[in-house]
C-alpha cells in the first residue's frame, strides 16, 4: 500500500508543476465581416445612407428619429425608390457628415 499512496503523490505533485496545454497560446485576430446588407458600391444617395447607418449601428428607426420622418422613408431612401425632398437634404447631409467627423 505504501507504493500506491508514493504513485499517487507524485502524479499530482507534477500535474501542479506543468500546464495542461503549454502550447495553446493562440490569439485570432480578423475583422469582423460586415453585415451583407452593406452596400458592395456606394454609387447612390440610397447607398450612402445605408452605409453610414450600417457602420453607426444605427436601425432604420432611429435614423427617421434624427431626421424627423417615418421609418418608411429612410427604407425608400436606401432602396432608391423615393429621392428625399429637397427640404430634407440639409438634414440628411449634416446627418451624413456629422458622425463621420467621430471617425
Amino acid at each position: 500500500m505504501a507504493c500506491s499512496d508514493t504513485r499517487a503523490s507524485d502524479r499530482s505533485r507534477t500535474r501542479t508543476d506543468t500546464p495542461a496545454l503549454p502550447f495553446c497560446h493562440l490569439v485570432i485576430k480578423a475583422e469582423k465581416p460586415r453585415d451583407s446588407a452593406y452596400p458592395i458600391k456606394i454609387q447612390t444617395l440610397g447607398d450612402r445612407l445605408r452605409a453610414r447607418r450600417l457602420d453607426l449601428g444605427f436601425y432604420q428607426k432611429d435614423v427617421a428619429a434624427l431626421l424627423g420622418v417615418t421609418e418608411d422613408s429612410v427604407c425608400y431612401w436606401e432602396n432608391n425608390r423615393v429621392k428625399p425632398r429637397r427640404g430634407l437634404m440639409p438634414r440628411l447631409m449634416r446627418f451624413l457628415d456629422q458622425f463621420r467627423a467621430l471617425e
